[in-house]
């Protein structure tokens, strides 16, 4: 029987994975293979590789020794193909077979480009990996006008760090405000004042019919739906992402948005692990399966799905639901739960805005109990309502005004939720405790 653990992907699942099976003791030879060019980079820092602030080896989470270090044999720039479950072994492009014992797939995500016509011309980027960063880096050395499409948060940063190089740029979004899936109305338009002061054009409510070559065959031209085209000399779409599941779909695991994992992060495949963005796992605090994407959980997961396959059981509580931080334009924000849901139903909403220094909160209660917070300027204890949220503790009206109003600290009757917690937590670069 195969001895090896085989990881597929480099990302931060399949990190925390490799460190958990080496603070296990085990000794079964460990093989990763990564369609990357190298170690993991810290995606967060994609935007600043863009503006010219950070090279692409800056941006690294471990050093690049980091698996020679730990024993493991790495394969890059190389795609798993094929898993045959009942073989126990993955089939590389290249032709090689691996052999395994245990296998996580730790594949992430992958952008997706919007349906419309002219979306793969030259000239129009995703932003994901290092290789996209500074590609879009080069391309804006020369580029007068740059439009982004998508108002989440990848296309937010790209379109602050095209305003820091002087590069004219506009965000089109199909929807009604900025990062409509987080933010409610006024969130959004908060962040697109602060754009907006850097210079950049926002387009909200605008979508994009097609793209062709700009006149003369120079640069393009993004046409829109409602009339109108903008000329840009790079497009960066920002309109998504979706858990790459081909490999494990392939080999019959249950899929649904993402790979379908139990509490110990194993696919319903025997010996085969699921972690990061790629995983479903159900989240108890909004009560549905969900694909988390965010660093933390990745890492959390791969913990894990590594001390499992090292053969120390281990399982995947999450104490903690994923929080969605980030800084836009020098405006600090986090949502935690269910803060961008309608004031009706079982929801009740309460709200507080200043404008100078500008700062909103948003607190969504369920049954008395916090489910959901938007905190937009101060962040300060965005760590404090993560817990409530989590431990779906019971608000009295004091508690209430306290939240809404920046005094919250975690009440004595509160267990502790995690060490995590108390150092901090860190979402998309940002402290927000």
């Amino acid at each position: 029987m195969a001895k090896n653990i085989v990881l597929i992907g480099g990302g931060p699942a399949a990190t925390a994975a490799v460190e958990a099976i080496m603070e296990a003791g085990c000794r079964d030879p460990v093989v990763l293979v990564s369609d990357e060019a190298g170690p993991v980079n810290c995606r967060c820092l994609l935007s600043r590789v863009v503006s010219g602030e950070m090279a692409v080896g800056e941006m690294g989470w471990r050093p690049e020794s980091f698996y020679r270090d730990m024993g493991v044999e790495a394969i890059w720039e190389e795609r798993a193909v094929r898993i045959d479950p009942r073989a126990r072994r993955v089939e590389l492009a290249g032709g090689q077979w691996l052999e395994y014992r245990a296998l996580l797939l730790a594949t992430g995500a992958s952008p997706v480009r919007p349906a419309v016509p002219g979306a793969e011309l030259p000239g129009i980027h995703t932003l994901r990996t290092g290789a996209d960063a500074m590609a879009i880096g080069r391309a804006a050395d020369t580029a007068r006008e740059a439009v982004v499409v998508g108002g989440g948060l990848v296309g937010l940063e790209a379109a602050e760090a095209f305003a820091s190089r002087g590069v004219a740029v506009t965000v089109v979004e199909a929807r009604e405000h900025l990062m409509p899936e987080q933010l409610d109305a006024r969130a959004g338009e908060m962040l697109a004042a602060s754009l907006k002061a850097l210079g950049v054009e926002v387009r909200c409510g605008a979508a994009v019919a097609s793209f062709v070559p700009g006149a003369g065959g120079r640069g393009l031209a993004v046409e829109l739906a409602g009339g109108g085209s903008l000329t840009a000399g790079l497009v960066v779409l920002a309109t998504g992402v979706r858990p790459v599941i081909e490999l494990a779909a392939g080999a019959g695991a249950e899929i649904r948005q993402g790979v379908i994992v139990d509490e110990h992060m194993q696919t319903s495949l025997s010996d085969v692990y699921a972690a990061g963005d790629v995983a479903e796992v159900y989240d108890p605090v909004l009560e549905k399966n969900v694909v988390p994407g965010t660093w933390n959980v990745a890492v959390a997961q791969g913990r894990v799905a590594g001390r499992n396959m090292a053969g120390v059981p281990a399982s995947y509580r999450p104490c903690l639901t994923a929080m969605h931080a980030g800084q836009i334009a020098g405006l600090a924000f986090a949502v935690v739960g269910q803060a961008n849901v309608p004031e009706e139903g079982a929801f009740e909403v309460h709200t507080m805005y200043r404008a100078e220094p500008p700062v909103y909160r948003r607190l969504v209660l369920k049954d008395g109990r916090l489910v959901g917070a938007l905190l937009v300027g101060d962040v300060s204890r965005a760590g404090v309502y993560q817990a409530y949220v989590a431990r779906k503790y019971r608000v009295s009206a004091g508690d209430r005004d306290d939240l809404l109003h920046g005094r919250a600290v975690l009440p004595l009757s509160l267990p502790l939720i995690s060490g995590d917690l108390r150092k901090g937590v860190h979402n998309r670069c940002l402290n927000v405790l």
